[in-house]
């Protein structure tokens, strides 16, 4: 019990951060953390206040650099701070996550003790094994102590005691084994020759007089019985450690109750079996025409699955339909995902063609050349640089560079393409040294956007790992805890 209020205790005190951590850290768009950060940040607050009196939370000039490196144009202290909470919120999750386990394993303990009050421990009726104690005892009025795993086997039972349950456990025995039947001078259906009977400690075994009609399985065969039925003695031998009984008991087996159906069944295969008799060394085989005083007809059976067949194609040919469109809007999207990564590409030679003194229209061309000259070490086509050449065959056809520029735009489809068209259309006007230094700016943008992609695919990864680790710690925690919960069941 004093265990559970320390738990308690020290529960309330955590749930009493949270608590004011949510009243100081009010929800913002700046505070874009979940609880435990703003616990977290409480905590960190709390001993930032007293960091001379306490060193916690101080990094050396190591982790400095190593957070700069990680996160490069943040500022040391900012990092450190973010570090110090990060930390602290692992923590806080860990003992927060303890607590709690340590509460529910102390609660599925009370009241399950094998030591009761007067140094009694009840022993496990019979079939449900020893019971294992762990007991402490002291020397009272001396410091002595020691620990002991005492081994309670389960009870064992007198002779009085058995011959006291004999007759009620013979009659359950009669009970259970007729079964399904109506009672032991009705047998049709197999009965249950069991081997134990729950609340009693006896094993039995079974001998039956007549293996013809009653097996030791229990297994009726009264295909051949008459209607008068015949008498079958089961001998029961039930037995504990040295103490060993007997028992006999009559059991009147009938011959089974068919149906209308299975009485046809049975009188077609029975002249079915006569015929194959009758015809064994005939080229044929002549199927009997009468059964039971009825006129028999027989017709193929029909094994022909082509309509399964045919039904199946019908909803693969429905699946794949659908599959199909689900596969084109896939493609779709990792064609403009494939744009965008190319992008700044296309950007930075353009810059630096036109540095170098080439026109709008050369650089383009240089481009789109590049890519057709050397498409042959290519593993894949690239949807950048096929618009490109489509355009530069569209100037060549006669279409005006800036309308080529604009279509190219357009089929490209993805904003960062319609900035650079409008880039192109601007250098059309004011020449290469108008346009130069906007086009290194929007090369400049498009390696810090392509930068800051490659960055949150790596977060996305890490978040992907999440699920699986955190599977990862269940099952360790599992691991962990089951043999204090085996223990504490008994």
């Amino acid at each position: 019990m004093l265990k559970l209020i320390l738990y308690s205790l020290l529960l309330l005190v955590m749930i009493g951060i949270m608590i004011a951590s949510h009243i100081k850290f009010p929800k913002n768009k700046d505070l874009h953390k979940d609880l435990f950060y703003m616990s977290a940040l409480l905590i960190y607050s709390w001993i930032d206040k007293r960091k001379h009196e306490m060193n916690i939370i101080q990094t050396g000039r190591g982790m400095s650099e190593t957070l700069r490196a990680l996160n490069p144009g943040g500022k040391v202290e900012t990092l450190k701070k973010e570090y110090a909470i990060g930390k602290i919120k692992m923590v806080f999750i860990i003992l927060l996550s303890g607590n709690v386990l340590a509460i529910a394993v102390c609660l599925s303990g009370m009241g399950k003790g094998n030591l009761m009050e007067g140094g009694i421990i009840e022993r496990n009726d019979y079939g449900k094994g020893a019971k294992v104690a762990e007991v402490r005892v002291e020397a009272q009025g001396l410091p002595f102590h020691e620990d002991f795993s005492v081994s309670v086997p389960e009870r064992e039972y007198s002779v009085e005691q058995l011959e006291s349950m004999t007759g009620d456990f013979l009659e359950s025995l009669e009970k259970k084994v007729i079964g399904p039947n109506e009672n032991s001078d009705q047998i049709k259906r197999n009965i249950n020759l069991v081997r134990s009977l729950d609340g009693y400690p006896f094993t039995i075994s079974w001998d039956s007089r007549n293996y013809n009609l009653i097996d030791s399985e229990g297994r009726v065969r009264n295909e051949t019985v008459s209607d008068d039925g015949e008498i079958v003695v089961l001998t029961c031998e039930y037995k504990y450690e040295d103490y060993v009984g007997n028992y006999e008991f009559a059991v009147r087996v009938l011959p089974p109750d068919y149906s209308e159906e299975e009485i046809w069944r049975n009188a077609v295969e029975e002249e079915l079996q006569k015929s194959q008799e009758a015809t064994s060394m005939d080229s044929d085989l002549l199927l009997p025409a009468v059964a039971d005083d009825t006129d028999l007809i027989w017709t193929e059976r029909d094994t022909d699955e082509s309509a399964i067949l045919l039904i199946l194609s019908f909803v693969i040919g429905f699946i794949v339909f659908h599959l199909k469109d689900k596969d084109l809007e896939k493609n779709y999207k990792e064609r403009n995902k494939e744009l965008v990564s190319d992008y700044c590409k296309v950007v930075n030679r353009l810059a630096l063609y036109m540095s170098a003194g080439m026109t709008t229209r050369a650089a383009f061309n240089k481009i789109a050349e590049d890519y057709k000259r050397n498409m042959y070490k290519q593993k894949k086509k690239r949807f950048v640089y096929e618009e490109m050449l489509l355009a530069c065959n569209e100037m060549l056809n006669g279409e005006s560079e800036v309308k080529s520029y604009e279509n190219f735009g357009l089929r490209c489809s993805v904003g960062e393409y319609a900035r650079l068209v409008g880039l192109l259309g601007q250098s059309l006007k004011k020449g290469n040294a108008g346009i130069l230094s906007d086009l290194k700016a929007e090369a400049y943008r498009a390696q810090t956007e392509r930068q800051n992609t490659i960055r949150k695919k790596g977060e996305e990864a890490g978040t992907k790992l999440l699920l699986p680790m955190t599977i990862m710690l269940g099952i360790v925690m599992v691991l962990i805890m089951m043999p204090a919960f085996m223990s504490f069941a008994g």
